[in-house]
């Protein structure tokens, strides 16, 4: 990312929003996809706050 980018919070804070599977990916020792995830956390978490979503489960989604 440019280091020019303008900034996305207050204070020049640059916030990443972490997706679940990637999370999930590092917990659980992915075999398949547990280094790129953990290489891609660490890249991030460098110049930025990492924010995770919830997860709602499909069960309590008002559309199935």
């Amino acid at each position: 990312m440019p280091t020019d980018a303008p900034a996305a919070t207050p204070g020049g804070a640059r916030r990443v929003l972490v997706d679940a599977n990637v999370l999930l990916d590092v917990l659980t020792d992915d075999p398949d996809l547990y280094a790129w995830s953990a290489a891609q956390l660490d890249a991030c978490a460098d110049g930025a706050e990492l924010c995770i979503n919830p997860v709602i489960p499909r069960s309590s989604c008002a559309l199935q």
